[in-house]
């Protein structure tokens, strides 16, 4: 079996084209120190210049964490990719949900006692923390895509009339995630979750009241009530409206003109180092060379840190050849889990279209700069080919089987 396992792991492209970009990110580290300050006429330079065409960054720390993050998640892919077998997907998918929720109900927790200390010892960092994570946004983050793994695993327990305490279980996971992205008071998330909640709905009511009739069919309609009821509260009143109030007065156009504004300096540090980009960390430490004097008060209040669209951040630290190779490794995941899709497999599009939106989402945020967002991202991505397989087999071994007690015997 290890034998097996080896043999496969080298022969993976995931594995090939992983330790490329880990190697990339080592070589960054250890070419450290190119930072950018204020010289004595108060002017900004580099403390040593760094080469144009050399693998470099501005502080070994910084890429050093990079480091650290792409490669638990590239383990943890090549795990599930080649060693985890299919009757181990389940179990996996549970402990993902289970850990959601038991977040969930803490988050929700010191969020009504409103206090700032975790388990009432440890001070959580930043003013705007949910549960454990310090910026609301990747916490909202996390938890709808944690919403979506919910939905698909209370909708198979439906489709395949499970016993009523899976069903429960998994509704009540997935509505405890969809409470949570409400209380972080992330805007995106509140109207994704708002969605989502609608067709979870519109799901369950085809899938059960087509076959519930007398009390059991108004039990089902006073659910549903409760339900909107509760989301509605959630949308309007979390925070003390703060949230609802933001997405009225502010549009779209607003909301993203900081974040557009971060854009043209990240593209400037793109042109100047195009092969192997600037590091972990470039942007906070070459942006101030690329910003204009007008500008320069919008970064700081947004956190000049990282630009707010993850592949150009991404783009800024490894250049084209590191962001070919994470291209490469997603395209290669995602295709496995688009050439074995089909009807059968209710879990897989729940959470393969979580996975998309995460996606989209990294556009005009940062999720993939949270390790916990990362992680659970690349395990499903990873484990879905894996799962859409195995239900596909199942439903040609049935098939194969009716067409086979079909053919009667020829007669002596």
């Amino acid at each position: 079996m290890r034998q097996d396992f080896r043999t496969k792991l080298l022969r993976d492209p995931v594995f090939s084209i992983g330790f490329i970009f880990l190697s990339l990110v080592v070589i960054q580290s250890l070419n450290s120190g190119y930072r950018v300050e204020s010289n004595a006429n108060g002017l900004l330079e580099f403390i040593k210049v760094p080469n144009k065409w050399m693998p470099w960054s501005a502080v070994i720390s910084e890429s050093m964490e990079m480091l650290i993050w792409f490669f638990s998640a590239w383990v943890s892919a090549l795990l599930v990719r080649n060693l985890l077998s299919r009757r181990h997907l389940k179990p996996l998918l549970y402990i993902m949900a289970w850990n959601s929720a038991a977040l969930a109900c803490l988050g929700i927790c010191l969020y009504l006692s409103g206090s700032s200390r975790l388990m009432g010892i440890w001070k959580l960092p930043g003013h705007a923390h949910y549960a454990t994570f310090e910026y609301a946004n990747h916490a909202a983050e996390w938890f709808y895509l944690n919403a979506f793994l919910a939905a698909g695993l209370a909708h198979d327990a439906l489709v395949k009339r499970r016993p009523k305490i899976q069903q429960v279980i998994w509704c009540s996971t997935f509505l405890l995630c969809v409470i949570s992205v409400f209380l972080t008071l992330s805007r995106f998330g509140a109207v994704l979750s708002s969605l989502l909640l609608l067709v979870a709905l519109i799901v369950y009511f085809r899938r059960t009241f087509s076959h519930r009739k007398g009390k059991v069919s108004i039990n089902i309609y006073i659910v549903a009530c409760i339900v909107v009821m509760g989301g509605l509260a959630l949308f309007t009143g979390a925070g003390g409206g703060k949230m609802a109030n933001e997405i009225k007065e502010r549009s779209v156009s607003q909301d993203l003109g900081g974040r557009i504004r971060q854009f043209p300096s990240a593209i400037a540090i793109i042109g100047d180092y195009p092969l192997f980009g600037a590091g972990g960390g470039a942007y906070q430490w070459l942006a101030p060379l690329h910003v204009a004097e007008e500008d320069s008060a919008i970064l700081a209040g947004m956190g000049a840190l990282y630009v707010h669209c993850d592949p150009l951040q991404f783009l800024c630290e490894f250049g084209f050849v590191g962001g070919l190779c994470l291209v490469a490794i997603i395209v290669l995941l995602f295709y496995a889990c688009l050439r074995n899709i089909n009807k059968q497999s209710v879990i897989s599009i729940w959470i393969l279209v979580g996975l998309g939106i995460i996606v989209i989402h990294s556009f005009a945020d940062l999720p993939f700069r949270n390790p916990a967002i990362l992680y659970e991202w690349a395990v499903l991505l990873t484990a879905l080919p894996k799962l859409i397989r195995f239900r596909e087999r199942v439903y040609l071994r049935i098939t194969m089987r009716l067409r086979l007690n079909r053919v009667k015997p020829a007669s002596s």
